[in-house]
C-alpha cells in the first residue's frame, strides 16, 4: 500500500483499498466456495512510516559469526521485526 514520503503526495485511501479487496474477495471466492479464506496483511509502512522513532532497551547480546542484539520491543512496538 506504501505511504506518504512528501507533503505534496496524495495519501493512500485505506477505507477504499478495504473496499476494493473485499469486492474481488466476494467476487472471485464466494463462487468458488472459498469463502471461509481469511485474508491477513503485515504491519507496513502505511501504519507505521509517520512514526520518527522506536525506543527500546537491549536485554541481551550475542557475539557468534554475528552480532545480535536483543531488545524488549516486539512487531508492534511499533516497527516490522525483520527491521530491527
Amino acid at each position: 500500500m506504501g505511504c506518504r514520503y512528501r507533503p505534496d503526495q496524495i495519501p493512500n485511501d485505506i477505507s477504499v483499498i478495504g473496499e476494493k479487496t473485499h469486492k474481488i474477495y466476494d467476487e472471485k471466492l464466494f463462487p468458488e466456495e472459498m469463502g471461509n479464506i481469511s485474508i491477513y496483511t503485515e504491519m507496513g509502512r502505511f501504519m507505521l512510516a509517520t512514526y520518527d522513532a522506536l525506543i527500546t532497551k537491549v536485554n541481551h547480546e550475542k557475539h557468534i559469526y554475528k552480532e545480535y542484539i536483543g531488545v524488549d520491543s516486539r512487531a508492534e512496538n511499533p516497527m516490522r521485526l525483520a527491521i530491527y
